[in-house]
């Protein structure tokens, strides 16, 4: 989506948004949603680049990245557009029947059980990582590939293709697969590893994980 920090950068998300323009009849609100998620998406790609001081209050936090001051520039007038048309909308009798927008008890309870499915394969993607087959290096670059067999959508849409994990994290990754992960004493081939035992990290531990390091973030916030 954002392939560099020049302000070239910014042309898929421009013409992503043009096609929600022209094709999809996206309204001003949408196309200001999906710019303000590409400015958190350029965040995360491309912090380690911005120079900006954030000890100075008056700092602008990446305003030194052409990108981002380019994809700022689609979010003002997209928030020129919302205020346009919420204008327009306040002047006009509503045309859309607002029963339509409700869920029946039902299909909410579906769609609830379908995200929670969809989480399960989310933090199963890492957590069954097994290196030398789903976690390979190529040319250079980390890569996760999957088989039908190691996603839960599978059987519909065969193998993924591969997904090149960011380079800005390779220390860490090489880091722990050449020094820390020995120090667990694995007794499988997975990536990730239960600290007590040496076992595969089972879907319940994950979460006693996240658990424990939010109620301790929580406690250090309140202190």
């Amino acid at each position: 989506m954002f392939p560099s920090v020049e302000e070239a950068g910014v042309t898929h998300a421009f013409d992503f948004v043009q096609f929600l323009v022209n094709e999809r009849k996206a309204n001003p609100r949408t196309q200001f949603n999906v710019l303000a998620a590409c400015v958190h998406v350029v965040r995360f790609l491309y912090h380690g680049e911005s120079k900006v001081d954030r000890a100075n209050p008056k700092a602008v936090p990446y305003s030194d990245l052409p990108v981002m001051a380019a994809l700022k520039q689609l979010v003002s007038k997209a928030h020129k557009a919302v205020k346009k048309a919420r204008g327009a909308r306040a002047a006009a009798p509503l045309v859309a029947d607002e029963r339509l927008k409700w869920l029946e008890w039902d299909e909410f309870l579906g769609l609830v059980r379908e995200l929670h499915g969809e989480c399960a394969d989310r933090q199963r993607t890492l957590r069954e990582l097994q290196l030398g087959r789903t976690l390979v290096k190529e040319d250079g670059r980390w890569l996760i590939r999957h088989t039908a067999a190691d996603y839960k959508t599978g059987k519909l849409y065969g193998q993924r293709p591969p997904l090149v994990i960011a380079s800005f994290l390779y220390p860490e990754l090489e880091a722990y697969i050449n020094e820390f992960r020995a120090e667990l004493n694995p007794s499988h081939d997975f990536l990730f590893t239960r600290v007590l035992g040496g076992g595969p990290l089972t879907d319940k531990a994950l979460y006693d994980m996240f658990e424990t390091e939010l109620a301790w973030s929580l406690v250090f916030g309140v202190l």
